[in-house]
């Protein structure tokens, strides 16, 4: 069901798709819409909360996010490419515990691609717990 609905996007010729995050739920489709060429964005439920407007229903709920994501009014939550993301599902962050604790044994090249993503020069800053 997935790939069909990343394969009709594509057809439809859409760029971007908005979803908002809901436990672990959403991986599973923002990275197949992502390898599908889409740009997934993923919006964080307490940021989405506090807009005004927001439907009940989820076919109202989905042109919401359409034009919420049109006016720039949600910022998307930071998503890690795939070889940090693919470290992350295999060892994921304590509360507390820093990055660099868990990227030690991987090399200096996915540090770096850490860094560059959050925009942070130190790898001991706190990426997770926030």
């Amino acid at each position: 069901m997935p790939r069909a609905l990343a394969n009709h996007l594509v057809d439809l010729r859409i760029e971007r798709v908005v979803m908002e995050a809901t436990s672990d739920y959403w991986r599973r489709v923002f990275y197949l819409l992502e390898a599908h060429g889409l740009e997934p964005w993923l919006v964080n439920a307490r940021d989405v909360k506090h807009l005004p407007g927001r439907p009940k229903t989820d076919v109202l709920d989905g042109v919401w996010f359409c034009k919420v994501a049109e006016q720039q009014m949600l910022p998307p939550s930071f998503v890690p490419r795939r070889p940090i993301h693919r470290l992350r599902d295999c060892a994921p962050l304590r509360p507390g515990q820093f990055a660099t604790d868990v990227l030690a044994d991987v090399g200096q090249a996915h540090v770096h691609e850490l860094r560059v993503q959050t925009g942070r020069r130190h790898t001991g800053e706190r990426l997770v717990g926030r």
